[in-house]
């Protein structure tokens, strides 16, 4: 007479949110009860008992209060609203981490404001101005983000404060670049966007002309004063630059 021995063994597995094991069940938490019979080589059964380890997938989101734009982990910029975006790394136990992002975007403001001085001086945000010119006032919106508002200042060729407009006279308008002024007197250029930023300063005991070819295209203020303090405002459009 032979005896044949049966055999025991132990299947040690470690697997992220579920396990499908060779009894053919699918399971979702860790398990080290379930056995499962084979036949061993020697004919005899061959009882091999489950030690399974299930570790979760993480999940989290990730809520974000942005100005404007934001760039998140995924390396994308987003300039709008979104809880749709995912990413995935690998956590501490080897499983994915899957974080969904909850972004909120709000906006700054930039604002262009055009007016004219029609009597002495003129108030804004409690300022008083008695010349024309370019100003700038700086603060932030009820969501934390900038705020700046551009007064672009003008004589008022009707009203009581004396017109001007031809002290300041250029060509051409629109511009490839160049522009010439025709009048000598021209001591101080300053080229505004219309975010209010300055782009250029020409400084001179007569400027006669500028070359704005390196800015984009796009429509510019000047701000031009005159050899006895006169300030005048002007657009400029820089359309056609090769």
């Amino acid at each position: 007479m032979t005896i044949n021995n049966s055999s025991s063994g132990v299947d040690v597995i470690t697997a992220c949110d579920s396990y499908t094991w060779i009894d053919g069940i699918t399971y979702t938490a860790s398990n080290n009860t379930a056995t499962y019979t084979l036949t061993n080589a020697a004919g005899c059964d061959s009882v091999v008992t489950l030690n399974l380890t299930i570790n979760d997938v993480v999940t989290s989101v990730d809520v974000v209060t942005s100005c404007d734009s934001y760039t998140w982990v995924d390396g994308v910029t987003y300039t709008e609203n979104n809880n749709t975006a995912t990413y995935t790394y690998t956590a501490a136990n080897g499983c994915d981490s899957v974080v969904t992002l909850n972004l909120t975007i709000n906006y700054s403001v930039h604002d262009t404001i055009y007016d004219v001085i029609t009597s002495a001086t003129y108030i804004w945000h409690g300022t008083a101005y008695t010349t024309p010119g370019v100003y700038h006032y700086y603060s932030t919106t009820e969501y934390g983000c900038d705020s700046l508002l551009v007064l672009v200042l003008e004589k008022d060729d009707d009203g009581g404060i004396e017109a001007t407009g031809d002290k300041f006279r250029f060509y051409p308008n629109p511009t490839s670049g160049p522009i010439y002024f025709e009048n000598p007197e021209i001591v101080k250029v300053e080229v505004f966007n219309m975010k209010g930023s300055i782009e250029q300063r020409y400084e001179g005991s007569s400027i006669r002309s500028i070359d704005l070819t390196d800015l984009p295209r796009g429509t510019y203020l000047l701000r031009l004063t005159l050899s006895d303090g006169t300030v005048g405002v002007e657009r400029v459009i820089v359309k056609y630059i090769h």
